[in-house]
């Protein structure tokens, strides 16, 4: 068992150890050896998966920042003890209906990775028909992020030009944690973000881009993030789904010498990264077609989602019938 975590989340979760590995466990778990005098071990595991008994573990922090578990409060927790035989009938009965719902949701999860690379490897298609081809260092200007040293978080302010970062790139939300004054911003006006730039991140979940958008504040990028202006031959939209495409990874891949992208830091070997570059009329007619694709793609997503979700929550039910004397 999770003894202790730095996500409450995960304090808690167990696994039943079926069969002799000949393995050791390691710091931050902890053993629970059950009297099979008393108790069929995977009864008590399935006790143990029960949302009950998470809320239990949930109401020990009582709201405080405890991520850790004491062995006395494990075993103060009830479950309810049948005879041997009878928990043995209900744990035949949790494998036999747990059985299908993995099944319903390996295939849902199967599922859901298809209607994900469906959208790429679709979108990917309108990248091959004949256009004039450029060279991306000649249709953006690059700014990479400042180095760390000039962006202290004692730099930071209350308010004032806000700071992007990585998370912005990756989830494509804007809104901020960190700011500097005017004096610091005009120091390091160079990386100013405008309406329209491309924001990359270089750093740990490499690749990953957004659009700063119209309402955006102007602020500074910080030193994980890369700032990619487009100009006017390249709309913003286009630029975008590009470098989300199997076509410029690859074109990464191979001006890396087969290096994975999450090793690419060099802003030289973007640059390098042969686009194409159609009318921006054609440019207007892909992105268009691109949004309508990946938001029916997202749609087929939520609902493999949503399948995945019930399966876990018909777990759920059927775990608190055993437990409640019901089943």
């Amino acid at each position: 068992m999770c003894m202790s975590n730095g996500s409450k989340d995960h304090l808690g979760k167990v696994a039943l150890i079926d069969e002799d590995l000949d393995y050791a466990f390691g710091g931050f778990m902890g053993l629970i050896t059950p009297d099979d005098t008393k108790v069929v071990p995977k009864y008590l595991y399935y006790a143990l998966a029960s949302k009950s008994f998470k809320d239990y573990i949930h109401s020990l922090a009582d709201g405080a920042n405890i991520n850790n578990l004491k062995y006395k409060d494990l075993a103060a927790y009830d479950i309810l003890l049948l005879p041997l035989p009878e928990q043995q009938r209900i744990v035949d009965i949790l494998d036999r209906e747990f059985a299908k719902i993995d099944a319903l949701k390996a295939n849902a999860e199967k599922s859901l990775q298809v209607a994900k690379d469906l959208f790429r490897h679709i979108s990917n298609g309108y990248y091959n028909e004949p256009s004039p081809v450029s060279k991306l260092g000649d249709e953006c200007i690059f700014v990479r992020g400042p180095f760390g040293g000039s962006l202290k978080k004692s730099c930071f302010v209350p308010f004032g030009y806000p700071v992007y970062e990585q998370q912005h790139a990756i989830y494509s939300t804007f809104t901020f944690r960190y700011f500097v004054n005017e004096e610091k911003y005009n120091e390091m006006k160079r990386f100013t973000t405008h309406p329209g730039d491309l924001i990359m991140s270089c750093s740990g979940t490499i690749g990953k881009v957004a659009i700063i958008p119209e309402d955006a504040p102007i602020g500074i990028i910080n030193q994980a993030l890369l700032k990619l202006t487009p100009k006017k031959r390249i709309l913003p939209e286009y630029l975008k789904w590009y470098m989300q495409s199997i076509s410029f990874e690859k074109d990464i891949q191979r001006h890396s010498k087969g290096a994975a992208i999450q090793n690419v830091a060099s802003v030289a070997i973007l640059k390098e990264i042969a686009i194409p570059v159609p009318t921006i009329e054609k440019q207007k007619q892909i992105v268009a077609r691109l949004d309508d694709l990946n938001e029916r793609c997202n749609a087929l997503q939520e609902n493999y989602q949503k399948t995945l979700t019930l399966c876990d929550d018909l777990k759920q039910s059927l775990l608190r019938k055993a437990f409640n004397g019901e089943m």
